[in-house]
């Protein structure tokens, strides 16, 4: 991005792109990217980098809109400036009909609420004119005066398109006006190295719960080395049909589907191990185990969805990827465990005649 007007001294164009560059980074969070990259470079020129979106065009004007925030009335007087806005944020409204759309909720501080209400009370009977920088984004009819401090600014198409009228509005307005010198699609490099060192902790992670569940139970382990894998290679493939992009918080939230997993199958496994301690046969320790372990598997499952669902309500907004994608991968795991489980432990059981649950004699 290239600062369109750079006839200022040298101090106070720094100055610009150095605020300019922070409301960038404010902007690009609020679309739920992590970690979001703008940097000030040579030539007065900014470099923000952005995920794919599939109205990127769309997305990217709206970042680097100058978003200048005005209410006036019909003659263009202006009533109340962006300034005045404590905090723009997603909503829904509902209308008249009873139908809810999505919308931006605008708070205003203190000085704006008393111009809002005193340009409410002046335009009963007349327009309220919004506007963006030039542009008349909403015109609403005001038929009473409104004290709350609360606007809403409805009617718009999408979620998305909500939420990126919040963000340029949160974030204030640029301190000038800004071009877009060049675009490129480039491979995410950062996010290919993470990637790897992802894979090779999983594969690390998985070769050693291999190697526990063989080594310490024999036989009866590799039973839960073919429910483990099965129940990862379907959760893969579930994510890779929803078109769920590998990012950290998918990667968390596979992370958190595997150890409950693993645990489940291990645990079971020792309570099969001491279920024959007791010098019950192969089947009967098999089944009792099972269904110990079954009833634990039930109760962590249990307590990990209401802590969820209880985060859910308060974490903020990128990081319910991580639990969506825990929900996805436990749901699976849950069912993994439940459906293949039973049969390949009991298999395990008659084929090795109890070979790692059954006490040498």
């Amino acid at each position: 991005m290239k600062l369109s007007d750079s006839s200022a001294d040298e101090s106070s164009v720094q100055e610009i792109l150095s605020e300019s560059e922070k409301i960038f980074k404010e902007r690009i969070t609020s679309l739920g990217v992590y970690n979001p990259k703008a940097q000030i470079l040579a030539d007065n020129t900014i470099r923000i980098e952005i995920p794919s979106f599939e109205d990127g065009e769309e997305t990217l004007a709206t970042l680097i809109s100058k978003s200048e925030l005005t209410f006036q009335d019909e003659d263009g007087n202006v009533l109340i400036s962006g300034k005045n806005v404590k905090s723009a944020t997603y909503a829904t409204f509902t209308d008249a009909y009873g139908l809810t759309q999505p919308a931006v909720k605008i708070d205003f501080d203190e000085e704006g609420t008393t111009l809002f209400t005193q340009a409410t009370t002046s335009l009963k009977g007349k327009y309220l004119y919004i506007k963006l920088d030039d542009e008349v984004i909403r015109s609403p009819y005001i038929d009473e005066t409104i004290d709350t401090g609360v606007a809403y600014i409805s009617g718009m198409e999408s979620k998305q398109e909500a939420i990126q009228l919040a963000s340029v509005i949160s974030s204030g307005s640029l301190p000038a006006e800004f071009t877009v010198e060049a675009t490129d699609d480039i491979a995410p490099s950062l996010g290919e190295g993470a990637l790897t060192a992802a894979l090779y902790c999983g594969f690390g992670f998985y070769f050693a719960l291999c190697a526990v569940m063989v080594v310490g139970f024999l036989g009866m382990g590799f039973a839960g080395v073919i429910v483990f894998s099965a129940g990862m290679i379907v959760l893969f493939l579930i994510l890779a049909l929803m078109g769920v992009m590998m990012t950290l918080y998918t990667l968390a939230g596979i992370v958190i589907a595997a150890g409950l997993l693993a645990f489940g199958l291990i645990n079971t496994l020792k309570q099969m191990k001491k279920e024959a301690g007791l010098g019950k046969s192969v089947l009967a320790s098999v089944r009792n185990g099972w269904k110990i372990g079954k009833n634990t598997y039930w109760k962590i499952f249990g307590g990990a969805a209401a802590l969820a669902g209880t985060l859910y309500c308060f974490i903020p907004g990128v990081l319910k990827y991580t639990l969506m994608s825990a929900a996805i991968g436990c749901a699976v795991a849950l069912l993994i465990y439940l459906l293949l489980g039973s049969f390949c432990f009991k298999a395990a059981g008659v084929i090795t005649d109890g070979k790692g649950i059954v006490p040498k004699k």
